[in-house]
């Protein structure tokens, strides 16, 4: 029946406004970065998919690049943090995921991997570039870009082959 009005489902989320004030946004922004350093291992790793019918993450870790990227989204919002709001209680957490997440991609990432899977590194090697509590990894940030750079081919462009969540 065309008089009838469509249902508006929803999974555990509350339906926001449609008109957002700034305010919102942020508190929105907050909550999405506490929520993606939640998804951070103790060694590190991403859990790859949530399971809502169970309510926890698969056993499998997320690719290498969807790794590096949430370390690169999560970099950005502690910048934003400095920023705007030094006293966020997110700040500690967020930044010990972070530094976790970058460990261990760093103990994994090689020549190898960097061939496979040149995004995961160009993630990881911006990440290194702009958090400022990562600077002690500069000698680290500086071999990424080297060995990026070697599989990069002479056209500019690199062949994307993705590693899988072990490098392999």
């Amino acid at each position: 029946n065309s008089d009838t009005e469509p249902v508006h489902l929803k999974r555990g989320m509350t339906v926001l406004d449609p008109i957002l004030e700034h305010k919102q946004i942020m508190d929105a922004a907050w909550k999405q970065a506490t929520y993606l350093a939640h998804r951070f291992r103790e060694d590190g790793r991403i859990a790859a998919t949530y399971e809502p019918t169970s309510s926890r993450y698969s056993l499998q870790d997320a690719p290498l690049d969807e790794q590096a990227m949430t370390g690169y989204a999560l970099s950005n919002q502690l910048l934003l943090a400095l920023d705007t709001q030094p006293d966020w209680e997110g700040y500690g957490p967020c930044s010990k995921a972070l530094r976790s997440s970058v460990t261990y991609l760093l103990s994994i990432i090689n020549d190898h991997v960097a061939a496979r899977d040149p995004d995961a590194v160009a993630w990881l090697l911006m990440t290194l570039i702009q958090e400022p509590s990562l600077a002690d990894l500069k000698s680290r940030r500086d071999e990424l870009a080297k060995m990026l750079m070697t599989v990069q081919q002479t056209d500019g462009q690199f062949t994307q082959k993705r590693a899988d969540a072990n490098g392999m």
